[in-house]
């Protein structure tokens, strides 16, 4: 489904244009790609669909004005998937197959690599922070409060526009945001909740939301996440 941009310069970030479920289907369509038997109909029809929306959103963030410098960076992939994808009726030679996959696979280290970079979750609006997970992991008010610490009305009232008290609450409400953008790229929302509610030995059996005021764990738990992207 193609994404609406709202007023939020946080909301109209390309993890919510761009990345609606791309990253995870591409790296589907790599894998589909990499065996040699002909493509089926329904494959086919996904890989167009795909990569027509990621135009449209494409073009719909660069309207926006929003994140010049990504936009930069992704304009020649996006460019290069769609002539590969859009440009021919055969996408069953072995050139072709090559060119569509390396294309899928250039836009997803793109935005990986940016994600990297962008670090949206410096931004300080709690409310939007905390509506960011709320969707993206999609999990309910009563877990976020339990995972920062506070009373759900407490979330509540940072998305009626409130701000934290305690800039200790914001700081790990940052570092969810932080770890969590970068699972996206490995995990669905389930398994993204899976991995920070899983006890880790080397702490003590605590789970990564457990250790959201902690740097030095932050830091540890991104080297993690960065072993097993590879």
């Amino acid at each position: 489904m193609k994404a609406s941009l709202s007023a939020s310069p946080f909301a109209r970030s390309h993890l919510d244009v761009l990345d609606k479920g791309f990253v995870e289907n591409a790296r589907e369509v790599i894998t589909r790609l990499a065996n040699p038997e002909p493509l089926d109909e329904t494959t086919k029809i996904r890989m167009r669909v795909m990569t027509r929306e990621l135009q449209d959103n494409f073009a719909e963030l660069a309207a926006s004005g929003a994140y010049p410098d990504f936009l930069r960076a992704a304009a020649g992939p996006v460019r290069e998937l769609s002539k590969a994808i859009l440009d021919t009726e055969d996408l069953d030679s072995p050139e072709r197959r090559d060119s569509a996959a390396l294309g899928f696979l250039t836009v997803v280290q793109t935005l990986e690599a940016d994600v990297e970079g962008a670090e949206l979750w410096r931004q300080d609006d709690a409310g939007e922070l905390a509506t960011w997970v709320l969707e993206h992991l999609q999990i309910k008010v009563e877990r976020l409060a339990a995972w920062l610490r506070v009373g759900e009305r407490t979330i509540q009232r940072w998305q009626e526009g409130g701000t934290p008290s305690d800039p200790d609450r914001l700081a790990r409400l940052q570092a969810l945001v932080r770890l969590s953008a970068r699972l996206r790229f490995l995990y669905p929302p389930r398994g993204i909740v899976q991995f920070l509610e899983r006890p880790v030995e080397a702490w003590g059996k605590q789970r990564t939301v457990d250790i959201l005021d902690d740097e030095e764990r932050i830091a540890e738990a991104e080297r993690l996440i960065a072993s097993i992207r590879g």
